[in-house]
């Protein structure tokens, strides 16, 4: 990340914020955080809209109980923040416990309010 960009700096804090209640199920804080058309692809696969997420973490479907930033990096073009990197979680998706590592690339919207536009991981290597 170029430490001297405001724009990304403050972007990866939205990023961090949004780990943040996504552990604590502050579906309020991911409510802003997060853009209306959001698209989350998750690392099994399955798209859900902003809508079908948050009530995942609504209902308890999807409960994460930690999101560890390993590495990550930001770039910004225009009204566009890129970042990307790798980070390990642990949740519970139907019932059943997982803990691996992802490889993530979320795209944020500074246009107006920085919100989270896109998020897309995969399971990373052993």
């Amino acid at each position: 990340m170029d430490k001297s960009d405001p724009i990304a700096a403050r972007v990866c804090a939205l990023e961090d914020e949004r780990m943040r209640a996504t552990i604590a199920g502050d579906l309020a804080t991911l409510d802003r955080l997060m853009h209306d058309e959001l698209v989350y692809a998750h690392s099994n696969g399955i798209v859900d809209s902003k809508s079908e997420y948050l009530a995942k973490l609504r209902n308890g479907s999807l409960r994460y109980q930690a999101m560890n930033l390993l590495k990550r990096n930001a770039r910004r073009f225009g009204d566009t923040v890129i970042t990307n990197g790798r980070l390990r979680v642990e949740v519970d998706a139907d019932g059943k416990h997982n803990a691996f590592e992802l490889l993530y690339t979320c795209v944020y919207s500074t246009a107006a309010e920085s919100r989270l536009l896109s998020w897309h991981a995969t399971r990373a290597p052993a």
